[in-house]
C-alpha cells in the first residue's frame, strides 16, 4: 500500500490504539515513516536483542518468503520476478518472515523482486545466526531446500526439517521403502498418519501417508472435474 493512502485507509480509532492524541497530519506521519525506514536495520537488530535477552524465541522456527507488487515505478528495490500475486508485468519486492512455533516473529528480510527463495534463504540465515541458539530447528518448504543452504544450517549448528522437491526417482524409492517397512502411527490435529523413518547416511527422510486425506483429495479432484465439465459448453 502506498504511504500516500495511509491516513485515508486506516480508521481514526487505529491511531488512538497506538496512543496518538489525534489522527496525525500527513506530513508528520510520512516524516516518522521515513525515519523508521532509514533506521529499519537498527530497529530489527534491537528487536532481536530484546527478544533474545528475555528468552522469548522458541527453538522451532518457520522461515517463509512472499512478495508484494507495486503499481508505480518509484520503488528502488522493485524488480521483475516470480509473482505470487499473478502480476508478472509489475515490479515487486520479496520479503522473508521467520516465526517461532510460539507465534512470535524472529526475523525479517527484504530483497529485490528478482531474488529467488533459495537465494533469499542465505540472507535469512545471516539474520537467524545472530538471534537463535544452537540446536534450533528450522522448518521450511522446497523454496529454501538446496544442498548449499542445508550444509550451511548444519555448519551453524542448527537442525532442519524440509520438504523434498518433487523428484520422480526420490519419490519412487520413498514409496517403495514405505510399502516394505514397518510403520509408526501418529495423530496430527485428529488426523491419522502412518509414517516410515528412512536413514540415508547422516540424513533422515520421513514418509507420511493418510488414507483419509488421500480419499478427501480424490473426492475434491473429482468434484472439481465434474464442475469443469458442467460449466463448459461443448456445443
Amino acid at each position: 500500500m502506498s504511504i500516500n493512502q495511509i491516513t485515508e485507509i486506516y480508521p481514526e480509532g487505529w491511531f488512538k490504539t497506538l496512543e496518538f492524541k489525534e489522527e496525525p497530519k500527513q506530513r508528520t506521519l510520512y516524516r516518522d515513516l521515513e525515519r523508521v525506514g532509514i533506521n529499519c536495520a537498527f530497529i530489527v537488530e534491537k528487536y532481536g536483542q530484546l527478544m533474545k535477552s528475555n528468552n522469548i524465541f522458541s527453538k522451532e522456527q518457520f522461515p517463509d518468503f512472499s512478495s508484494a507488487y507495486f503499481e508505480g515505478e518509484k520503488a528502488e528495490l522493485g524488480g521483475f520476478g516470480y509473482s505470487r500475486d499473478n502480476q508478472p508485468g509489475k515490479k515487486q519486492i520479496v520479503f522473508g518472515v521467520q516465526t517461532g512455533i510460539n507465534g512470535i516473529p524472529s526475523a525479517l528480510t527484504i530483497q529485490r523482486g528478482n531474488v529467488q527463495d533459495k537465494q533469499h534463504m542465505k540472507f535469512m540465515l545471516k539474520t537467524t545466526e545472530k538471534i537463535l541458539d544452537k540446536d534450533s530447528l528450522l522448518i521450511f518448504d522446497c523454496g529454501g531446500n538446496t544442498e548449499e543452504n542445508k550444509k550451511r544450517i548444519l555448519k551453524m549448528q542448527y537442525n532442519y526439517l524440509t520438504l523434498v522437491p518433487r523428484n520422480y526417482e526420490i519419490y519412487k524409492r520413498g514409496i517403495k521403502t514405505y510399502k516394505e517397512s514397518p510403520k509408526d502411527v501418529i495423530y496430527v490435529n485428529g488426523i491419522k498418519y502412518k509414517c516410515v523413518k528412512i536413514k540415508d547416511g547422516e540424513k533422515i527422510f520421513y514418509v507420511f501417508h493418510s488414507k483419509n486425506l488421500y480419499k478427501k483429495l480424490k473426492r475434491n479432484r473429482n468434484k472439481k472435474y465434474r464442475n469443469e465439465i458442467k460449466n463448459n459448453d461443448f456445443s
